[in-house]
Protein backbone atom coordinates (compact mmCIF):
# COMPACT_ATOMS: atom_id res chain seq x y z
CA UNK A 1 0.00 0.00 0.00
CA UNK A 2 1.12 3.41 -0.85
CA UNK A 3 1.50 6.69 1.13
CA UNK A 4 -2.15 8.04 -1.17
CA UNK A 5 -3.85 5.01 -0.32
CA UNK A 6 -2.96 4.83 3.55
CA UNK A 7 -3.07 8.56 3.99
CA UNK A 8 -6.76 7.84 2.36
CA UNK A 9 -8.02 5.47 4.64
CA UNK A 10 -6.79 7.41 7.57
CA UNK A 11 -9.65 10.02 8.35
CA UNK A 12 -9.34 12.74 11.35
CA UNK A 13 -12.76 10.93 12.89
CA UNK A 14 -10.02 7.67 13.40
CA UNK A 15 -9.30 7.06 17.00
CA UNK A 16 -5.80 8.60 17.89
CA UNK A 17 -3.82 7.56 20.46
CA UNK A 18 -0.72 8.75 22.51
CA UNK A 19 2.42 6.51 22.06
CA UNK A 20 6.23 6.35 23.75
CA UNK A 21 8.88 5.30 21.35
CA UNK A 22 12.54 4.81 22.28
CA UNK A 23 14.10 7.76 20.34
CA UNK A 24 16.54 5.55 18.55
CA UNK A 25 13.33 3.92 17.24
CA UNK A 26 11.24 6.95 16.17
CA UNK A 27 14.74 8.07 14.37
CA UNK A 28 14.31 4.64 12.28
CA UNK A 29 10.70 5.17 11.85
CA UNK A 30 10.99 8.60 10.66
CA UNK A 31 13.85 7.92 8.45
CA UNK A 32 12.01 4.90 7.03
CA UNK A 33 8.79 6.94 6.18
CA UNK A 34 11.41 9.86 4.43
CA UNK A 35 12.72 6.61 2.29
CA UNK A 36 9.05 5.62 1.28
CA UNK A 37 7.19 9.22 0.87
CA UNK A 38 5.00 8.54 4.08
CA UNK A 39 4.50 10.46 6.96
CA UNK A 40 5.55 8.96 10.32
CA UNK A 41 2.27 8.15 11.15
CA UNK A 42 1.42 6.34 7.67
CA UNK A 43 4.90 4.54 7.94
CA UNK A 44 3.28 3.14 11.48
CA UNK A 45 0.26 2.17 9.99
CA UNK A 46 1.87 0.64 6.99
CA UNK A 47 3.93 -1.51 8.95
CA UNK A 48 1.66 -2.13 11.86
CA UNK A 49 -0.49 -3.87 8.89
CA UNK A 50 1.70 -5.88 7.25
CA UNK A 51 2.38 -7.13 10.84
CA UNK A 52 -0.58 -7.94 11.64
CA UNK A 53 -1.30 -9.19 7.97
CA UNK A 54 1.37 -11.39 7.91
CA UNK A 55 0.93 -12.97 11.61
CA UNK A 56 -3.01 -13.75 10.55
CA UNK A 57 -1.62 -15.88 6.82
CA UNK A 58 1.34 -17.64 8.49
CA UNK A 59 1.42 -17.69 12.37
CA UNK A 60 3.43 -15.53 14.89
CA UNK A 61 6.77 -14.42 13.35
CA UNK A 62 8.44 -15.99 15.65
CA UNK A 63 7.38 -19.79 14.95
CA UNK A 64 7.41 -18.90 11.42
CA UNK A 65 11.32 -18.24 11.77
CA UNK A 66 11.74 -21.02 14.01
CA UNK A 67 10.47 -23.65 11.72
CA UNK A 68 11.81 -22.08 8.34
CA UNK A 69 15.74 -22.23 10.51
CA UNK A 70 14.62 -25.79 11.44
CA UNK A 71 14.28 -26.40 7.38
CA UNK A 72 17.58 -25.06 6.72
CA UNK A 73 19.42 -26.86 9.54
CA UNK A 74 17.91 -29.71 7.47
CA UNK A 75 19.01 -28.54 3.67
CA UNK A 76 22.38 -27.96 5.32
CA UNK A 77 22.85 -31.94 6.84
CA UNK A 78 21.25 -33.07 3.44
CA UNK A 79 23.46 -31.29 1.41
CA UNK A 80 26.35 -32.11 3.45
CA UNK A 81 25.43 -35.29 2.89
CA UNK A 82 25.16 -35.43 -0.80
CA UNK A 83 28.73 -33.83 -0.97
CA UNK A 84 30.36 -36.37 0.78
CA UNK A 85 28.69 -38.60 -1.24
CA UNK A 86 29.66 -36.89 -4.21
CA UNK A 87 33.39 -36.26 -3.12
CA UNK A 88 33.87 -38.93 -0.85
CA UNK A 89 38.12 -37.88 -1.09
CA UNK A 90 37.16 -35.00 0.59
CA UNK A 91 35.94 -36.83 3.75
CA UNK A 92 38.79 -39.73 4.56
CA UNK A 93 39.09 -40.23 7.95
CA UNK A 94 42.61 -41.27 8.40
Amino acid sequence: MDHDQVEGLMAREDPQMKLRLPEALKTAIAKAAEANGRSLNAEIVQRLEQSIGFEEEYGPLEEVMREVWNDIEKLKARVAEHDEHLFPNRYDRD
